[in-house]
C-alpha cells in the first residue's frame, strides 16, 4: 500500500541512514515530476514504504545526472544504479518473487522504455509541445516568464541534439510517433489482464513504465501518447496503479 506523502518521516542530511533523494522541482500542475527517472526512483521509494527526504535544490549529481541520491554521505547517480545501491545497502528488493527469466525480460522492456521510448516522449514534451510544457515549469518572480521561455527551448534544443545523436531524431515527426505508438502496444500486450506488469506484485518494472507514462497521461493533454494511453492501449487496473502511486505527493 501506498503511504499518504505528509506521513513520510523528515530526516536531516546528518542523520543516519537517512535518504535524501536530489530531484527537480513540482510542476505547477500537481504532477509529481516532468522527469521519468526521477519519478521513477520517487515511486521505488514509495513502493518500498522507505522513509526518504526531497531536495529540490536542483543540484545535479558529480556525473551531470538527476535524480541522485545520498545515503550515509554516499551518492549515487542513476536511476539503475540508485536501485542496485538501495537493494545492497537496505537488503530491498521489488523483484524477489520474479523468476530469472521474469528478471530477463523485465531488464529487456526497462531498456526498451528508457532508451527508446524515452525519446519519443521527450519529443511529444520538449519539442513538439514546448509551449504547452513550458507553463509546468515552477518558478516564481518578475523574471519567472522570461526563464521558463528559455530553459524550455534550451532543454528543447538539447533534447534536439541528443535524439539526432541517438539516432532516433534523424526521423520525421511521424516517424517518431510512428515507433512510440509500437512501443506502447508493446507495453499494452505485456500487461495484458495483469494486475502489474510481472504479475500480481508490484515490481521495479512498474516503477520504470509509470515514470514515463505519466509524462503522457498528466502532461500532453491531447496528444497522441495521452490518447493512445487513455483510449485504446491501456487497461483501468492500470489507470488505478498510475493514480495510487501519484496520490498525496508533496
Amino acid at each position: 500500500m501506498i503511504r499518504p506523502a505528509g506521513q513520510w518521516k523528515e530526516q536531516e542530511l546528518d542523520s543516519k541512514d537517512a535518504i535524501i533523494l536530489h530531484q527537480f522541482s513540482r510542476p505547477k500542475n500537481g504532477i509529481p515530476s516532468l522527469s521519468p527517472f526521477c519519478l521513477k526512483i520517487e515511486t521505488y521509494l514509495r513502493m518500498l514504504d522507505l522513509p526518504y527526504q526531497n531536495y529540490f535544490d536542483g543540484k545535479l549529481s558529480p556525473q551531470g545526472k538527476m535524480p541522485w541520491i545520498e545515503y550515509n554521505h554516499e551518492q549515487v547517480s542513476g536511476s539503475e544504479f540508485i536501485v542496485d545501491f538501495l537493494e545492497e545497502k537496505l537488503g530491498v528488493n521489488l523483484n524477489k518473487n520474479l523468476t530469472p527469466q521474469e528478471i530477463a525480460v523485465s531488464r529487456a522492456v526497462t531498456k526498451m522504455v528508457e532508451e527508446h521510448l524515452y525519446w519519443t516522449i521527450a519529443y511529444c514534451q520538449w519539442v513538439d509541445n514546448v509551449e504547452e510544457t513550458q507553463k509546468l515549469l515552477a518558478m516564481n518572480g518578475p523574471l519567472s516568464d522570461t526563464l521558463k521561455w528559455l530553459l524550455s527551448h534550451l532543454n528543447g534544443s538539447m533534447v534536439r541534439r541528443e535524439m539526432y545523436g541517438h539516432g532516433i531524431g534523424r526521423f520525421s515527426k511521424e516517424e517518431v510517433y510512428t515507433l512510440m505508438e509500437k512501443d506502447l502496444r508493446t507495453l499494452a500486450t505485456l500487461l495484458g489482464d495483469k494486475k502489474y506488469f510481472m504479475g500480481s506484485k508490484m515490481s521495479t518494472l512498474d516503477a520504470t513504465v509509470f515514470g514515463h507514462l505519466a509524462q503522457a497521461m498528466w502532461t500532453l493533454p491531447g496528444t497522441r501518447p495521452e490518447q493512445l494511453i487513455k483510449g485504446q492501449l491501456f487497461c483501468q487496473v492500470l489507470f488505478t496503479f498510475c493514480h495510487i502511486t501519484t496520490a498525496n505527493f508533496s
